[in-house]
């Protein structure tokens, strides 16, 4: 056994001893049966060594050190230069600091002898406090350095910047650098999209940019596929996606349950490293090392990618690629399709893409490149992770193996086949408006894109007539979207290019013009016909978008679209997208809409029945006591089939534990008919009616308790608590205490907020972890505490800022009672589970 070993060993032997006897169940010592290797620091071309990628293909070294260090991002230009976003500040000690200091840099680097290795390198931009994400435009980029987005022109073409101006101000917001705004997406719609965030901008020719909130994306790392649609990925779900448009499926607030946003495709989160893998955050607890010592599942995926490119088989267009640089690979998976559906499986049998037995290859990033090949950002450390979130476990780790050193290097990585003959560098640049639309005709995805952003920027209207002929013509599907959505952005999309776009056979096509044809449809009355005419396309996707376009406010009246809706949806309704598609048009209109549906239906299927069940949500989530009763006079009608009195009864009942009821000034007569229903099932929820409303003289009716009155120190101290909220928090729970699926539960409506203290206390120290159940639903967590980051009066602060501004409006917490705590929980060296915390009162 190694000295390391022993000494993990020890240490876990200890804190069992010091702990509650749970503890030993839900924490494990490294397996004591093996041998941690040395992190040895390895040159680029020893590490190249240690990576395996599957029979008949290779991988080659394209960039590092001294030419890079810490890559954090990269972009291809048009003329296929890499540049590459360094975050030098980044972890440089073990408590953090530094990262304040102007060390990060933006450089271009070139192949000058075209041999496929990078061997210049220069200096965009530096001076540069933790840069972490670029997107280029106009012969110049845009660059992400907290907390707003620089526009950085380079006139002379001297690949130096001529200036920075902020273009975007407020990007991040704060926050740890782990959990910021990144990525800069330039999507096929001509907006770039974030992850870790809830916008997407659009910059104008002249500079001017638009900001438009979308759902929330994932944590780092954004990508695309040929339709558009948005990919991003969890630290620990590996690949997520938006099967609709976000901005038109998160129109409807009164919605809240949407289905199609941050989809989880893949089943299955498994990894296969290739070495043991001792130096994760979370190495100690049950489950997430096998007995071989070996990462078991995603805690740190990062950087996903829909491969693109045309190097690689054809059998890989459309895969998902993801880094999980804790366990020191890149995960492939095949995507399948199926009526608007898309489900991700695991391209081999229990092996990984590209695995390196070298604990310092630390994938973080992917991108398509400009020879159609698959390219790897290293940033080539022994830890990734920010001190924000370092649990004792992985502390020891970077002492006791030195793993904190050095920090300085960085490779680019590129996989292809073997065999592989390099195509010559591109200069789309020089290209005329004709040969870029030529271009879009092109296999690799990389150059399509790039096509595309460039006649955008040149307003290449001499292109107009190639682009609608290529846009009706029979050329690969991804060729004939990206015509679309040059035309529109171009400002030179047509009515008739979208009428032959709607009849097209290709059912991509009639989706995409649908959603195209928005701007249009208002002040071209044929167009809205033919586009009305599509409730029974034959395809869920037209269908679907074509939900979507009727409930567009720009596109179409209310009155006239919701026929159009109803009957899509009749349609449309096995599909699970559906009911949300719909909903999302209908905001203020759900009461008017339901009685629609109801004439146009009698005894409800269990499709229409969740339908009914969300129209009702929606109708009591807008509060309006006039449509809430208007709504239970419709349920309590005697005509109505139990079966749908049920479907809309459901949701009303039983409200959370924290739903403020609603002031009415009589009590509801259908309380009392629906509770005398020969139905026991409807008498039970009607029961449970009564719990949503307040009114005069209800008995058994709580005392109202007024707001707890709040000193001028006590409203700084809880405002200062705000400040620590947006460092610390808000990145997973969001600004209103929302939460994200498959990362943080809500604060808002938890129990955890409202309950004791003590235990809410011990969470922010220590953190939680396993299954836990919060506002009704099961989550299972791995959130680490912020005892090391955060002093007794920094957690009294956020805690009270958290109680007053999600909670039951508490008073607030004193620091002596954070200090008295944490004194009492100081040999803790793991999370808490939910059962231990419930002993607490």
């Amino acid at each position: 056994m190694s000295i390391f070993n022993r000494t993990l060993s020890l240490l876990f032997i200890l804190s069992s001893l010091l702990s509650p006897p749970l503890f030993a169940e839900e924490i494990l010592p490294f397996p004591a049966h093996l041998t941690i290797p040395p992190s040895t620091v390895l040159s680029p071309e020893e590490m190249l060594k240690t990576l395996t990628v599957p029979e008949g293909f290779h991988v080659e070294l394209v960039a590092s050190e001294p030419l890079i260090s810490t890559p954090v991002a990269t972009a291809w230009d048009a003329d296929g230069r890499l540049w590459v976003v360094e975050m030098n500040g980044y972890m440089r000690h073990l408590d953090g600091s530094g990262e304040d200091q102007p060390n990060g840099r933006v450089v271009i680097l070139e192949d000058s002898n075209g041999d496929g290795r990078m061997d210049k390198s220069t200096v965009f931009l530096d001076h540069l406090v933790m840069p972490r994400a670029i997107a280029l435009r106009q012969g110049g980029a845009l660059i992400a350095v907290p907390p707003n987005v620089l526009w950085c022109p380079d006139a002379n073409h001297d690949l130096i910047a001529d200036r920075q101006e902020i273009i975007i101000p407020n990007y991040t917001g704060g926050g740890n650098p782990e959990h910021q705004p990144n990525g800069l997406l330039l999507a096929i719609d001509g907006w770039h999209y974030n992850a870790k965030s809830s916008w997407r901008y659009l910059i104008k020719p002249n500079g001017d940019v638009l900001r438009e909130p979308t759902v929330f994306h994932g944590q780092w790392g954004i990508t695309q596929d040929d339709f558009g649609r948005i990919y991003t990925s969890t630290s620990e779900q590996q690949i997520l996606c938006d099967l609709l448009p976000s901005t038109a499926l998160t129109r409807n607030s009164n919605h809240k349950e949407i289905e199609g946003l941050n989809v989880e495709i893949t089943p299955s989160q498994r990894l296969f490293p290739t070495r043991v893998t001792p130096g994760v955050n979370r190495g100690y607890r049950k489950g997430i090392l096998d007995d071989q010592g070996r990462l078991q599942k995603f805690t740190g995926a990062a950087g996903p990618l829909i491969y693109r490119g045309n190097a690689l088989p054809a059998e890989f267009l459309g895969n998902s690629f993801t880094c999980e640089p804790t366990a020191n690979l890149v995960k492939r998976n095949i995507h399948t399709e199926k009526n608007g559906m898309i489900t991700a499986v695991d391209a081999y049998n229990a092996k990984d893409f590209l695995t390196s037995t070298s604990e310092r290859f630390r994938p973080v990033n992917l991108s398509n490149g400009p020879d159609g090949a698959l390219y790897i950002t290293d940033m080539a450390r022994g830890v990734v992770q920010h001190i924000t979130y370092l649990t004792p476990w992985l502390r020891d780790q970077y002492v006791t193996r030195q793993l904190g050193q050095p920090l300085d290097q960085g490779r680019i990585w590129r996989v292809v086949p073997n065999g592989f003959i390099r195509p010559p560098t591109p200069h789309l640049s020089s290209h005329s408006p004709d040969q870029l639309v030529a271009d879009l005709t092109n296999p690799n995805g990389w150059i399509r894109d790039t096509a595309q952003r460039l006649l955008a920027e040149q307003g290449g209207e001499l292109a107009v007539p190639a682009l609608q002929s290529l846009a009706a013509s029979t050329s690969p599907l991804p060729s004939r979207i990206a015509a679309l959505w040059s035309l529109h952005a171009l400002g030179k999309i047509t009515p008739e290019t979208l009428a032959i776009a709607l009849r097209d056979p290709q059912e991509k096509i009639r989706a995409s013009a649908l959603r195209i044809a928005e701007p249009l449809i208002k002040n071209h009355p044929a167009l809205a016909t033919q586009i009305l005419a599509l409730t029974n396309d034959p395809s869920d996707d037209v269908r679907l978008q074509l939900l979507l376009t009727l409930g567009s406010p720009e596109a179409f009246d209310k009155a006239q679209a919701e026929p159009a809706i109803l009957a899509t949806l009749l349609n449309t309704l096995a599909n699970p997208l559906a009911p949300s598609a719909a909903l999302a048009g209908l905001r203020g209109r759900e009461l008017e809409f339901l009685n629609r549906f109801l004439a146009a239906t009698t005894t409800p299927t269990p499709d229409q029945s969740v339908f009914l069940a969300q129209l009702a949500k929606c109708i009591l989530q807008e509060r309006q006591p006039l449509r809430l009763l208007s709504l239970l006079s419709l349920i309590e009608n005697p005509k109505l089939p139990a079966t749908t009195q049920l479907a809309l009864l459901k949701p009303l009942t039983p409200p959370k534990k924290t739903f403020t009821p609603i002031k009415l000034p009589s009590k509801p007569p259908a309380i009392d008919t629906l509770q005398s229903s020969a139905n026991p099932q409807i008498q039970a929820h009607a029961t449970q009616l009564a719990a949503l409303f307040t009114w005069p003289n209800q008995p058994g009716a709580p005392a109202e308790i007024p707001p707890t009155p709040l000193t001028a120190d006590d409203q700084s101290f809880i405002a200062k608590g705000a400040t620590v909220f947006s460092s610390t928090c808000i990145a997973c729970h969001l600004a209103q205490g929302q939460g994200q699926p498959g990362l943080a539960p809500p604060l808002a409506g938890s129990e955890w907020v409202s309950g004791p203290s003590s235990r809410l206390i011990r969470i922010a120290l220590h953190g939680v972890g396993g299954r836990i159940v919060v506002a009704g639903k099961d989550y299972s967590l791995a959130m680490t505490g912020f005892a090391a980051a955060l002093n007794d009066e920094q957690i009294a602060q956020v805690l009270s800022y958290v109680r007053h501004s999600f909670g039951p409006d508490l008073p607030p917490l004193q620091t002596s009672t954070v200090t008295k705590i944490r004194a009492a929980s100081k040999d803790r060296g793991s999370e808490w589970t939910a059962e231990e915390l419930e002993r607490f009162e």
